[in-house]
């Protein structure tokens, strides 16, 4: 999503998939989406989208930290290279029955160096 013209910096603004994710194309088979974020704006991804989740069958229960790191490779020209990891604590339950859960606790550790 691009902010309209005259957009107030630092102003985020948040669409919520569906809502946002117009097809680019389609055809008779398939619609193709665009998935991004442009500076000043949230998107929210449904977690049965392609890439929005994180299989963890066969995962016991416990605590868990999950680390994300955006662009790793470095492919994109950034003002901070900094700030493209994060992490948080992930605590897995009833994993194996049908009812498996999962919960975010809080914040993780810093990401390493």
């Amino acid at each position: 999503m691009t902010p309209p013209s005259g957009g107030v910096r630092g102003l985020r603004r948040t669409y919520i998939a569906p809502d946002c994710l117009a097809p680019v194309v389609q055809d008779a088979t398939y619609s193709y989406l665009i998935q991004g974020l442009s500076p000043g704006w949230d998107d929210i991804y449904q977690w049965y989208l392609p890439g929005q989740y994180i299989e963890v069958s066969g995962i016991p229960d416990g605590y868990y930290v999950l680390q994300t790191t955006a662009d790793p490779d470095r492919e994109i020209v950034e003002s901070n290279e900094s700030n493209n990891c994060g992490t948080v604590v992930i605590h897995l339950t009833a994993m194996g029955t049908p009812a498996p859960a999962a919960s975010i606790v809080g914040p993780g550790p810093a990401c390493p160096k």
